[in-house]
């Protein structure tokens, strides 16, 4: 076991190369936009940890618009292709969405935040 420490989060897991390369990869390029703990850090960034949240969608959806970049609803500004790093590879990126599914999305013992009702501040 590894304890893994992102913005502050100590997060203990097995951690293969793959795993703290997907950490790390999150904390210098997603979490900018999407925090340290998934919820979403500037105004329409999805959030992570909601029922209605990104992460209902099937990995290779979420792989595909995160190589190819994407306007969500209510964003302010797009997310750039491969979240602006063209250095990223495709294998990178679906490490990435696993790791994200893993720590911020449901799981036994996890309760996903209901999200807001619609037009709620």
């Amino acid at each position: 076991m590894t304890r893994i420490v992102i913005f502050g989060v100590a997060i203990t897991a097995v951690a293969t190369p793959g795993v703290k390369r997907a950490a790390r990869i999150y904390a210098e390029i997603c979490g900018v936009c999407h925090g340290s703990d998934g919820a979403g850090a500037l105004p329409g960034v999805p959030d992570f940890t909601t029922a209605d949240g990104p992460l209902r969608k099937p990995d290779a959806e979420l792989v595909r618009s995160t190589i190819n970049g994407t306007q969500g609803n209510g964003a302010s500004a797009a997310m750039p292709p491969k979240g602006g790093n063209p250095l990223l590879t495709d294998e990178d990126i679906a490490t990435v969405v696993r790791y994200i599914r893993k720590y911020f999305g449901a799981r036994p013992g996890r309760t996903i935040r209901p999200s807001p009702p619609t037009g709620a501040m």
